[in-house]
């Protein structure tokens, strides 16, 4: 049998759950041509010995936000920490955020709110979906590449930032909108609604555009309203989009923030099982570090945030302004819903406390300097507070800054949230990293799959080595319709080799680029991006999937 490649010896896990097995995989281009436990080697162009490693499907990051990114020249090198770590597709246009639709009209407000992911020398101007994947096929893509239509651009086209409700026509446009990025092939639609402008969007506005999701079979993804102290009320929304939908729902980055509504991630699991039994199709997906990033916007109340940042740059300077804000932020939480008091969602300095929110970047380098403090740290290296230090950050770098939230579902003494979504049945295995060229970041864009295989699985035994990888490959692909994730005759050559013995992960919120140990070849459709743990910056062989349905 003529093949390119033989990995001869492995133990392969296929990406179903299914139990592992030795066996040879034989490749040819960029298929998978044979599987079995011996596959003759006359013929093979290249055999790489992989008895005592895991040879497994490529991983599957169903919520990345390298949309802007992977229009970058030199968006393998930016991104390579994903290939390090066993990742060959990503999906875009999570938390309601996108490169599409960009109008004219509303351009601005677009590049307002999508600051903090588009890096200089990145693409931007895309009128819609169709305009955008066309871009990365034409440019070519280190990864395979799938996109979700963004909630947050499909209504800043129609109605910008307007700080309310939509109308019944501004609903319709908003539908024709959506109905072209399915048609250019969007895996499904994705809302963040705690969010410019998502978060003033009321269930009816996200009911409604998930119709047609449920007609064509794809599903609604959102960044629920809270996470915190209303996070089983977000919870019973997206069930509540899902049934009247009759659309199939996903709630991204399921965590209870902080150590007081740990307890809370029970009750969530609890809704979500109850909805299934009922027959909505519901399930979530989880990160395996005990903290998150977003945007600075995120630690502001909308009324602060929404307009154009020189307007927003005044409100910050403005000190009456400022100790309105502060009395809000340090007595107040956000009611449900949200959407009739401001879009105000929630108070992550006060759940959190300002020293654990760090700084994770400053795109201006104005405050490059105190990038991977925590805001009380900056607050006392300034003279002042964790709260001006976020005003002043804010205002400096025109909300283009990203900040880490510590204390999601768990701190290094107590895991119990994070554990049991991990463990849950209805859960997946995402990274949620924003990554920019050669700025601090967050860990997860390096070290979500070792740490899942090194550390929860072959340290603490909380799941099987297959019940993992599946969490990491097959499942995520399943739910949002992607041929790829699982390993047969007849895949795609999207491949992951490690030596499950020593796989762990290194990267910390400190230092957040440090590689992981184990994982040692990785082919994208057949070509190597990692081969002996050595990275190909250059490489291109991704492919942009699109639904066909």
């Amino acid at each position: 049998m003529e093949l390119d490649l033989l990995l001869r010896g492995g133990t392969l896990v296929d990406g179903t759950g299914a139990p592992r097995r030795r066996a040879d995989v034989g490749i040819r281009g960029s298929t998978v041509v044979a599987i079995g436990p011996d596959v003759p080697a006359d013929g093979a162009r290249r055999v790489i010995d992989c008895r005592g490693r895991i040879v497994a499907p490529g991983f599957v990051e169903i919520h990345s936000h390298a949309d802007f990114v992977l229009t970058h020249p030199d968006h393998g090198r930016i991104l390579r920490g994903f290939h390090h770590q066993g990742v060959t597709t990503l999906v875009v246009g999570n938390c309601g955020y996108g490169a599409a639709p960009c109008v004219s009209q509303h351009e601005e407000e677009l590049r307002r709110v999508t600051g903090f992911m588009r890096p200089d020398g990145a693409g931007w101007g895309w009128r819609d979906h169709a305009d955008y994947l066309e871009a990365l096929e034409r440019d070519g893509v280190a990864f395979n590449v799938g996109v979700l239509a963004a909630h947050g651009p499909i209504r800043l086209a129609v109605a910008g930032l307007a700080k309310r409700t939509t109308t019944v026509e501004e609903r319709r446009a908003m539908r024709r909108e959506l109905e072209r990025a399915l048609d250019a092939g969007a895996l499904g639609m994705s809302a963040g609604l705690m969010y410019l402008p998502g978060a003033f969007a009321d269930t009816d506005e996200l009911v409604e555009l998930a119709t047609p999701l449920a007609r064509r079979g794809r599903v609604f993804v959102a960044h629920t309203r809270n996470l915190s102290h209303l996070v089983v009320r977000a919870v019973d929304e997206l069930i509540e989009i899902g049934r009247r939908a009759q659309v199939a729902v996903h709630h991204s980055h399921l965590v209870t923030s902080g150590r007081h509504n740990f307890h809370l991630m029970d009750e969530c699991l609890e809704h979500l099982h109850a909805a299934c039994r009922s027959g909505v199709d519901a399930a979530f997906d989880v990160l395996m570090h005990t903290g998150g990033n977003s945007t600075i916007d995120i630690l502001f109340p909308p009324w602060i945030t929404a307009g154009g940042w020189d307007e927003v740059a005044r409100r910050l300077e403005d000190e009456l302004e400022r100790a309105r804000l502060r009395r809000v932020m340090e007595g107040s939480q956000p009611v449900w819903p949200p959407w009739e008091h401001g879009g105000w969602c929630e108070n992550l300095p006060l759940d959190l406390g300002w020293d654990a929110l760090r700084l994770l970047t400053s795109p201006t380098g104005r405050n490059a300097d105190v990038v991977g403090l925590t805001f009380a740290e900056i607050g006392e290296r300034w003279g002042t507070d964790g709260f001006e230090a976020a005003c002043r950050i804010a205002r400096e770098e025109a909300g283009g800054a990203s900040v880490a939230m510590l204390g999601q579902s768990g701190f290094d003494d107590d895991e119990r949230p994070l554990r049991a979504a991990l463990t849950d049945g209805l859960s997946s295995v995402i990274s949620d990293a924003n990554v920019q060229p050669d700025v601090h970041g967050s860990p997860s864009a390096w070290g979500t799959a070792p740490r899942l295989l090194g550390r929860y699985v072959r340290e603490l035994g909380l799941l099987d080595l297959e019940t993992a990888i599946h969490k990491l490959s097959g499942k995520p692909a399943r739910r949002l319709g992607i041929e790829r994730g699982e390993l047969a005759e007849g895949a795609v050559a999207d491949l992951v080799v490690f030596d499950p013995a020593t796989v762990i992960d290194h990267a910390t919120f400190t230092d957040p680029t440090a590689p992981p140990e184990g994982i040692e070849h990785v082919l994208v459709g057949g070509t190597f991006v990692v081969e002996a743990g050595e990275h190909r910056d250059d490489a291109r062989p991704g492919a942009v999937l699109r639904a066909r349905s």
